[in-house]
């Protein structure tokens, strides 16, 4: 079981994991049956309309919308807003994360901000939910993985932990 309540709408709103922690957290909040998982996958998601597209689809995207970053941004908050469910996004592979984009470093870092903005405005309170909506993103890697620059940054999944113990998923 998870260690952390994937349906607050608390920061922090994007994490770092090693591929295991991720997905023992990624099970234990759909077992949760109150939060939806979405998984995607780094390796697919190497270049940035990749990325774009792959979220288009796990987050059911009206067609047409403007594949770009505003439009990513505004299509992500529909969706959560409209389904008023809170959501876990678990990216395996994300040290393959935009690996083939020519602006990969700046990509990456409009990404998280995005990713981060959401989480902030998707928890104050709405009038379809005035508790606000949880939206926490994982990017796992494998163990010897080296995380692309800016991901480097992102808390860790271990660090996270309530103080009550680790669940295995400290460093050791």
């Amino acid at each position: 079981m998870g260690t952390r309540d994937w349906k607050s709408p608390s920061p922090p709103w994007v994490s770092t994991a090693t591929a295991q922690a991720g997905e023992r957290e990624a099970a234990g909040a759909l077992a949760a049956a109150d939060v939806r998982v979405v998984r995607l996958h780094g390796e697919r998601m190497t270049e940035k309309l990749r990325l774009l597209d792959a979220f288009a689809e796990a987050f059911d995207f009206y067609v047409p919308w403007g594949r770009n970053w505003d439009a990513f941004e505004e299509m992500m908050f529909n969706s959560i807003v409209l389904s008023g469910i809170p959501v876990l996004v678990a990216i395996s592979g994300a040290e393959q994360l935009l690996a083939i984009d020519a602006e990969r470093d700046k990509n990456l870092a409009i990404f998280l901000d995005i990713l981060r903005y959401l989480g902030a405005e998707l928890a104050r309170p709405q009038q379809r939910t005035p508790q606000g909506i949880g939206l926490h993103v994982i990017l796992s890697k494998a163990q010897d993985a080296a995380m692309p620059a800016p991901l480097v940054s992102l808390p860790e999944l271990h660090e996270l932990e309530p103080s009550g113990g680790c669940d295995g998923l400290s460093k050791g």
